[in-house]
């Protein structure tokens, strides 16, 4: 019996080491993504101060909240023109944008177009996840 009691604290006192920690917290359910946050803001209220750092921050001040998790990426687009006169674009997404561009530009350059052109890149955010804490 004493064990399982022994057994029982450690698993709570880990429990609020992971569930208190920001990184943990981002780390737990979001393996494979490379840029991603999660932010914690309490259920039917706006928060004013950005949200908390953690569930169990959150979950200190208000009795119920939620955990937002996104991805945040670049798609980089790359204009080329081939010797008919055809233009043709070149996407690429991840997350660097300079190595993006660079793909794009050698994407183009590889498949022989001519006059290969940055067109621009955008930041596309992707929801992850979205759950209780």
């Amino acid at each position: 019996m004493k064990t399982a009691l022994n057994q029982f604290v450690i698993a709570a006192i880990v429990l609020f080491m992971v569930v208190s920690n920001p990184a943990a917290a981002r780390d737990r359910n979001h393996r494979g993504y490379e840029n991603y946050q999660c932010s914690f803001v309490d259920k039917g209220w706006e928060e004013h101060s950005g949200g908390h750092d953690s569930c169990g921050e959150c979950l200190r001040h208000h009795g119920k909240c939620i955990r937002t998790c996104y991805e945040e990426t670049y798609k980089c687009t790359v204009l080329g023109t081939d010797r008919y006169g055809t233009n043709r674009e070149f996407v690429e997404e991840g997350s660097s944008q300079w190595r993006l561009e660079q793909m794009a530009m050698d994407r183009c350059d590889y498949l022989r177009y001519e006059k290969c052109e940055l067109k621009g890149c955008q930041k596309v955010t992707n929801l992850i996840s979205r759950d209780r804490c």
